[in-house]
């Protein structure tokens, strides 16, 4: 029964982006699509700015919600701020435009303020207001002219090799790694075989790929825009970040109690006896032969797994794909190129599993769980200090994302 619901369910979810892309698909083209003047307009009362977002994007929501709210704050009516959504036609047609005009490789976040471009969280921060203040107390704000834009001839030099280049770059994934390798570690561990340990991490794979494709085409744009999504966000990660400096804590503190003891009773990082045996009764009941009960925990594992990815996935949305998506995107809407934007679209979000894929294909022809207890027990005084740094580095890398 639960491999039906599951079954269903995922038929359910292919069904909601099929209908979604039924809306995408439909016969009305973009309109204009082809070149659109554009120009930036000559700021009057004081400093005039434009950010461009995503709203899927933690570093573009911590820009908008915590950064610039100061920056308001300070300068008041000095300063006026237009945000523009990338995710809206016009809006990447204007992101595009400027950043042909200043021949970059733009990424959101970023802000336009007189002839100055600013990309990404750390330049923004290290540089609008030296330039703010620039503009507020020198001479007046220069126009910039903006040439035209043009998405068929932006979308027409893509090309299969920059789109597999660009899903690579963007499936760099620390989150999802650090996830997929506790799953088969943990199972390893566990004494799971690797049939077993292909199909979980498959699933997980799984729904990473629905659910990028799903953000990619704009399926949840409505949840990241809610107010608090982004403080459901920043919860998250203290939570996380919290978990992993105890957890490197603690084991530091078992390094140093093993070298004093050489006896892996004196370690904290471990399950209890009892909860062992009761692991141990209850791995030996689900492999018998006779019983059916290796294909329920199977599923179960597998539902779990599908549903960590999907939400590992949609809180750690990053910035990706930033010109290649959108551009995908909107031209699905262009019925002679429909079909090639689609192999686009799927081949872009192919590419950005593939990583994931490597480390559990490094897995399943890794190290058998025997080989690999023999050594955690002839190195856990290395493991242990190994394990501290990796928890102290994650707990850093989530706050940082913070």
């Amino acid at each position: 029964m639960k491999r039906i619901f599951f079954f269903l369910g995922t038929l359910f979810y292919l069904f909601v982006l099929i209908f979604h892309c039924g809306d995408v698909f439909s016969d009305e083209k973009i309109n204009p699509v082809r070149e659109t003047p554009l120009a930036i307009e000559k700021f009057s009362n004081g400093v005039k700015l434009k950010l461009f977002y995503s709203p899927n994007c933690k570093h573009c929501v911590s820009i908008k919600e915590d950064y610039l709210p100061k920056i308001v704050s300070e300068y008041k009516d000095k300063i006026e701020i237009e945000y523009l959504n990338t995710a809206e036609k016009e809006n990447f047609k204007l992101f595009l435009a400027v950043e042909k005009k200043f021949n970059v490789d733009a990424k959101v976040p970023s802000i336009l303020i007189g002839n100055h471009f600013l990309m990404g969280a750390t330049q923004i921060e290290a540089n609008l207001e030296p330039i703010l203040k620039e503009y507020i107390f020198g001479p007046p704000t220069p126009t910039i002219q903006i040439g035209k834009i043009d998405l068929l001839k932006k979308f027409h030099s893509f090309s299969p090799l920059a789109i597999i280049a660009a899903g690579l770059i963007d499936g760099v994934n620390p989150c999802a790694f650090t996830v997929l390798i506790f799953f088969i570690s943990f199972l390893t561990l566990m004494g799971y075989k690797k049939k077993d340990l292909a199909v979980i991490g498959l699933a997980f794979i799984l729904a990473v790929f629905l659910t990028y494709l799903a953000i990619g085409l704009g399926i949840f744009r409505g949840l990241y825009e809610l107010k608090h999504f982004y403080t459901l966000l920043k919860v998250s990660y203290f939570g996380l970040a919290a978990l992993c400096f105890i957890m490197a804590y603690l084991n530091l503190q078992d390094f140093f109690a093993y070298r004093k003891t050489k006896s892996p009773d004196s370690l904290k990082v471990k399950l209890p006896k009892p909860v062992r045996s009761r692991i141990n009764a209850i791995i030996a009941k689900l492999y018998r032969k006779e019983a059916n009960a290796p294909v329920k925990s199977r599923i179960n594992l597998i539902v779990s797994t599908f549903i960590v990815g999907f939400l590992v996935s949609l809180l750690e949305a990053v910035c990706t794909g930033q010109v290649y998506l959108p551009t995908i995107v909107f031209i699905l809407k262009e019925p002679t190129l429909r079909f090639k934007a689609l192999f686009y679209l799927l081949l872009y979000n192919f590419m950005f599993v593939v990583p994931l894929l490597f480390i559990l294909l490094l897995a399943i022809l890794g190290t058998s769980s025997r080989k690999l207890e023999e050594f955690f027990k002839n190195k856990i005084a290395l493991i242990k200090i190994f394990m501290f740094i990796l928890f102290l580095g994650l707990g850093i890398f989530l706050l940082i994302g913070v």
